[in-house]
């Protein structure tokens, strides 16, 4: 009877110390994993930051170009409204000629 329980808590022990090995490798597989994904999650924080830069630089550029296209604009119709008062001047010149001339 002792021999019995002696040889049933030794099967048990075989069993326990198989589950023990399977579950401490299936924690160091999670473990390498938990390591990789960590690695992996800085690595997307990283590049997040600098596409975050990247937009806030990008950004900045396309305001300046809009101002620059702003002033390009204003100046361009301050030239139109020169060219056309040039023009209305110089037919009035015309016509003021032509009346003296004719």
């Amino acid at each position: 009877m002792l021999n019995e329980q002696n040889v049933k808590l030794q099967e048990h022990l075989s069993e326990v110390r198989f589950q023990k090995a399977k579950l401490s490798t299936q924690l160091e597989f999670a473990s390498k994993r938990y390591e990789m994904l960590q690695e992996s999650l800085n690595s997307y924080r990283r590049e997040i930051a600098e596409l975050h830069e990247k937009s806030q630089k990008m950004a900045a550029t396309a305001q300046k170009h809009e101002q620059i296209i702003h002033t390009m604009t204003q100046d361009l119709w301050a030239t139109y409204e020169k060219l056309t008062m040039a023009e209305v001047r110089g037919q009035g010149l015309g016509g003021q000629g032509w009346a003296r001339w004719g």
